[in-house]
């Protein structure tokens, strides 16, 4: 969860505190990246997921590079489909 968490603030929480940081500073053009990017994340459709998640497992292996039992469930469960 550590690892989505982190993937979801480098795909799309900027865009949060953009609008956050944009609006409580009066800062417009901030305000404004955030809102246009939010705007298209939530068109129907998006492919961030597709962009997130690989994000994801490569900062689990990143920051936990000796947790291997991880990686044998994963294909454990590919294997299985």
């Amino acid at each position: 969860m550590i690892c989505f968490g982190l993937a979801w603030m480098i795909t799309n929480g900027w865009s949060y505190l953009f609008v956050l940081f944009g609006t409580w500073f009066s800062i417009k053009w901030m305000r404004n990246v955030g809102l246009g990017y939010l705007a298209f994340l939530w068109i129907p459709g998006t492919p961030e997921k597709l962009i997130t998640i690989p994000i994801a497992m490569w900062l689990r292996k990143l920051f936990f590079p000796k947790h291997s039992h991880i990686d044998s469930d994963i294909k454990r469960e590919k294997d299985e489909k």
